[in-house]
């Protein structure tokens, strides 16, 4: 196990739970549409129980949902004649959610001045749109890029498909199709990626990142699949999927590989063969000192961490073994780790 696979459930639940926000709330839509009044306020409150979930799971999540719940409210103002009733009862969800966030904005609040001051994230004109256009279809865990062959076959792959998406946008178009569903999807999933640009220019500091696209893969899917249901050829979707099941099989092969792989444990092993029982752990990596503070709850150990990050309430959740060291100038930190030097007889690397 590395520290990364410790966030696929996280990911996971997110796009389950984002896929479930878009289902109801266009559930929603239909009913008030169609003029439906069976079901309608059942998936409205279905609608409101996974929008709260998607803020609690992920700042993404949080984001996506947020734009869902904003389209939702432009159309019902807009039809608010017809929709009078229906605009007060989501009216009323509405505020329900903001109370049910109330106690996390608070946080939320704070991580925003946090990671304007230092974060890991950063954007370059080159790797930024790739990776933004070949997430969908490369290794997805990925923390720093790399312009590889998986890359560079999932870029040219996603650039084709594309080209042919909006071939059949525009063949749906003419034929005057409805459409609008996987407009919708596609909408959201381009906002969010907007948003973030915003935020990110708003705090002067990157927080758009490819791999936290994953919560909208759901969105993704029914954009690709709807369209793809519109071509008549065949042989040509077959193709089409078969290059995605291939590519997906590539990256979650990979990932497999590197963060489930069983000589991961080998590390694990030597260190409980070697350790003694007043031994501490000194590292500057979080994602390897994370996975070290769950393996090893018993041992103390510290993080020396960047001052300018500012995560060390964040990180308390690796406590109360792991303990966070913006900087060595505390001397109870300084005597602790110079003792524990000493006993050992080492030169300790930092």
């Amino acid at each position: 196990m590395t520290a990364y696979s410790q966030e696929i459930r996280m990911y996971s639940w997110s796009c389950l739970i984002v896929t479930f926000t878009a289902i109801y709330a266009y559930r929603f839509y239909k009913n008030i549409k169609n003029k439906e009044e069976k079901g309608k306020i059942k998936n409205l409150i279905l609608f409101g129980i996974c929008s709260i979930c998607c803020c609690y799971l992920h700042y993404y999540a949080l984001v996506t949902t947020g734009i869902i719940n904003l389209f939702l409210l432009i159309y019902l103002i807009r039809n608010r004649k017809n929709a009078k009733n229906d605009l007060i009862h989501f009216l009323i969800l509405a505020v329900i959610q903001i109370l049910l966030y109330l106690p996390w904005l608070i946080f939320l609040m704070g991580q925003i001045g946090h990671v304007s001051s230092g974060f890991w994230i950063t954007l370059s004109p080159i790797s930024t749109p790739v990776e933004l256009l070949s997430f969908q279809f490369r290794r997805q865990l990925d923390t720093i890029f790399t312009f590889d062959t998986h890359t560079i076959t999932a870029l040219i792959t996603s650039i084709l498909i594309y080209i042919y998406l909006g071939y059949r946008t525009y063949k749906c178009k003419k034929e005057k199709e409805d459409i609008k569903a996987p407009y919708l999807s596609l909408g959201v999933y381009i906002s969010v990626i907007l948003v973030m640009c915003i935020i990110s220019i708003i705090i002067s500091q990157a927080v758009l990142f490819s791999r936290y696209l994953f919560v909208m893969t759901g969105l993704y899917i029914f954009w690709m699949s709807f369209m793809m249901t519109q071509e008549k050829n065949k042989f040509l979707t077959i193709g089409i999927c078969a290059v995605i099941v291939v590519l997906g099989t590539i990256s979650n092969i990979t990932n497999i590989k590197m963060h489930y792989y069983h000589g991961n444990e080998e590390v694990y092993n030597y260190i409980r063969r070697e350790i003694e029982p007043d031994d501490i752990f000194v590292y500057s990596n979080i994602g390897n000192g994370g996975v070290m503070a769950a393996m090893f709850p018993e041992h103390k150990q510290y993080f020396l961490c960047d001052p300018s990050w500012d995560v060390k309430e964040a990180y308390r959740a690796y406590g109360p073994g792991m303990e966070t060291i913006e900087n060595l100038a505390n001397r109870k930190h300084r005597l602790e780790l110079f003792r524990w030097i000493y006993r050992k007889n080492l030169a300790c690397r930092f």
